[in-house]
């Protein structure tokens, strides 16, 4: 009868050596992965360099109708709706038509389009080819005569 010891020593030696190697693998792999909700460093940003202007806003520039005042939430949004930053407005500035104008910047990842709401205004989708310099305005909404919550400052 053949002695059936060396191709077990060998085949558990082989076994262990793979088991090693695929563990070396598999914390290799592991520990190179980015934290949960890390940013990639290869992921292009674009600043958005945005402003919102009402001729109807009180005097002083204290708040417009549509509730856009200073602190006021800026969101902005890629085409499926996925929040990419958020910042606030900042101070208003009068312009010599003497309507009120907040400006705000923040960086967002590159995509062809985003959305951005300011102040609870439903949000505004633009290009991001349409934003040279990453420059962006709009008009608060005129104010609505049939109760739209969003006149009252809500």
């Amino acid at each position: 009868m053949p002695d059936r010891t060396y191709p077990r020593i060998t085949l558990g030696l082989l076994l262990l050596m793979f088991g090693l190697v695929g563990a070396g693998v598999l914390a290799g792999h592991l520990h190179h992965q980015a934290p949960a909700g890390a940013t990639p460093a290869s992921v292009s940003r674009f600043t958005i360099h945005g402003s919102i202007s009402s001729p109807n806003a009180s005097p002083g520039c204290g708040s417009a109708p549509n509730t856009v005042r200073t602190g006021a939430p800026v969101t902005v949004l890629d085409a499926t709706g996925a929040v990419l930053a958020t910042t606030s407005l900042g101070p208003a500035r009068s312009g010599p038509d003497a309507a009120c104008t907040w400006g705000y910047s923040l960086t967002v990842p590159v995509t062809a389009t985003y959305q951005i709401q300011v102040a609870g205004i439903p949000p505004v989708s633009v290009a991001r080819s349409s934003m040279p310099g990453g420059a962006f305005s709009e008009q608060d909404p005129v104010p609505s005569t049939n109760g739209n919550p969003l006149d009252t400052g809500l």
